[in-house]
């Protein structure tokens, strides 16, 4: 008992240790840098004031396009593969969630066990491609 309790305090003092000489530096290290670069942001902008009016009233309206084009495509293309996941099985009447989408030898597996009179909801379970909740 008196060993686990050392080796207890043993990885407590190790973690200290890298706490106070690893973590501790690096966090007040950035901290410094950060506050350092807003600070030249901000005097830049300050003594800049027209040219940065005006890269703003042009590139502003762009950058933002560029980004609402880009998350829309985002958002679409985790659509469509979520759509990609999802399968229906009319005999248990229920939508079922694929692991990943089926390869083209699986889905000629799939029909020809379900023209054979198999259950998708079975057929899959075998597979193992049905994703568990």
């Amino acid at each position: 008992m008196e060993e686990k309790n050392k080796d207890v305090e043993q990885e407590e003092s190790k973690l200290k240790k890298f706490v106070e000489f690893k973590v501790k530096p690096f966090l007040t290290d950035m901290k410094w840098k950060t506050k350092e670069a807003v600070t030249k942001g901000y005097n830049f902008c300050k003594e800049h004031k027209t040219e940065v009016a005006a890269v703003l009233t042009v590139g502003g309206p762009m950058v933002l396009g560029a980004i609402r084009e880009a998350s829309k495509a985002h958002r679409e293309a985790i659509a469509e593969r979520e759509q990609d996941l999802k399968t229906y099985d009319r005999r248990t009447d229920c939508y079922l969630r694929l692991r990943r989408p089926l390869k083209p030898k699986e889905q000629a597996e799939l029909a020809d066990r379900m023209a054979a009179g198999e259950g998708k909801t079975e057929i899959l379970l075998d597979m193992g491609l049905l994703q568990k909740y």
